[in-house]
């Protein structure tokens, strides 16, 4: 996660950290996982934005 944070350092709009994240984790779930399964294909819709503000402001992608 480390590297990833300094990808994004240097070039915030060319490295998706949440995708490159949640690749990761993919990865590592299905090497651990008995059944071989990865994590669920709408498991991102569950985030939510944490600090306070309106719908408008909150990012999507």
């Amino acid at each position: 996660m480390d590297g990833i944070q300094l990808q994004w350092a240097l070039d915030p709009t060319g490295v998706d950290t949440a995708a490159r994240m949640r690749a990761y984790l993919d990865r590592l779930l299905r090497s651990i996982a008995v059944s071989g399964a990865g994590l669920p294909s709408d498991a991102h819709t569950g985030l939510t934005c944490s600090h306070a503000g309106t719908d408008s402001d909150a990012r999507t992608d």
